[in-house]
């Protein structure tokens, strides 16, 4: 399959490949500045937000790669990598603000053994 409208080749045009070749770079080094800051983050909040900055990283890697393959085969992987980027960033989210990801059982439970110690104290 190749992308829709595009009728040359990209293996004609040097330029094309330079640039592509540049920015498949620049993305890889961002891949890796942003691993390096998951690693020694020094706040929950520095991984977390690195780990969402991965996901793109990783989301335009595979579309350069499409990009350099001249077909959209790759575009899926693209797809399912934004949608586990997004969910992982929903559950650490709550994670962080809650302590856990099912907040409103978690706090249903907390609630109702700290009435139960008021409870035993009154009595």
């Amino acid at each position: 399959m190749t992308f829709p409208f595009v009728e040359f080749q990209f293996t004609e045009y040097f330029l094309i490949n330079i640039v592509l070749n540049i920015c498949f770079f620049m993305m890889a080094t961002c891949l890796i500045l942003c691993t390096y800051r998951l690693i020694k983050g020094p706040t929950v909040s520095d991984r977390i937000i690195s780990g969402d900055a991965i996901s793109c990283c990783v989301m335009a890697l595979i579309v350069l790669y499409g990009v350099m393959q001249n077909t959209i085969m790759y575009m899926p992987a693209v797809l399912v990598t934004a949608l586990l980027g997004f969910l992982g960033m929903i559950a650490m989210g709550k994670y962080i603000t809650n302590g856990n990801i099912m907040y409103p059982m978690y706090q249903s439970v907390r609630t109702s053994k700290k009435h139960e110690k008021e409870r035993e104290k009154s009595e």
